[in-house]
């Protein structure tokens, strides 16, 4: 590994949360009602850990959304202030209190978005400088899923799913490139949730194909194949905890 690789990887669930530095892999679990960053403090207080950080968070803690695509080309300022704008359209003046980043896009495609509380994230990163580590990327789950894969979702049509306690996450891809992406509370079942959202999302897009889908799961379990009669492909199956978000 370089040196100048962060080789500290923390996921925070708002149940759960994770570190990992080289062969080290240790979670603690947040009471009902807990406080996620207190956790995550006491957690580094025993570790001792130091250097950078790269932290993945759950979609219950991290929004994202697939915004579509500008009228016209926008520079990196023009692009701040159209997400901004676009969000506030969607979700009032609750935007006014979120951190928010996008990934640049061509001309014409759609605009993948994220979103984190922003005294949230003062406070994670607060918590991390108290015990001596400096993120050098804090990120939904979906990011490092995609770096995972890229073969997988760089061919043809398929689906991800990222699946947590109460949330599905599901993104469609095609040729490498986002079509779709939907992140929705769920309650039962979550392999019947699944099937349910792609096929929803398959209605709402007129898509009548059987293009597998990816899925990548944390605490919890499901008969995913038994559902819907989706082509199911598990992206972590032997890894359990929060080792998916890692990837470790």
């Amino acid at each position: 590994m370089s040196l100048l690789s962060p080789d500290i990887r923390i996921a925070l669930t708002p149940g759960l949360v994770a570190v990992a530095a080289s062969r080290l892999y240790r979670e603690a679990q947040v009471a009902e009602g807990g406080d996620a960053l207190a956790v995550l403090g006491d957690l580094l207080g025993s570790l001792q850990l130091r250097g950078r950080a790269r932290v993945v968070l759950s979609h219950e803690l991290a929004r994202v959304w697939l915004l579509p695509a500008p009228a016209v080309r926008l520079s990196a300022g023009e692009m701040k202030g159209w997400v901004h704008e676009h969000l506030k359209k969607q979700f009032g003046d609750a935007v006014e209190d979120w951190r928010s980043v996008w990934q640049p896009a061509p001309p014409g495609q759609p605009v993948l978005t994220g979103a984190i509380e922003a005294g949230w994230l003062a406070a994670l990163q607060q918590t991390l400088s108290q015990h001596g580590l400096k993120p050098v990327a804090v990120e939904p789950w979906l990011a490092p899923a995609c770096l995972r894969l890229p073969a997988a979702l760089g061919r043809g049509a398929v689906w991800l799913a990222l699946a947590e306690p109460g949330r599905i996450t599901l993104a469609r891809l095609e040729q490498g490139v986002f079509r779709v992406l939907r992140s929705s509370r769920i309650s039962g079942d979550p392999a019947t949730a699944l099937a349910g959202m792609v096929a929803r999302e398959s209605l709402r897009a007129d898509l009548d194909d059987q293009s597998p889908v990816w899925l990548e799961s944390v605490q919890i379990q499901g008969d995913w194949r038994g559902n819907g009669g989706l082509d199911v492909r598990r992206a972590a199956s032997a890894q359990s905890g929060l080792a998916p978000m890692l990837g470790g």
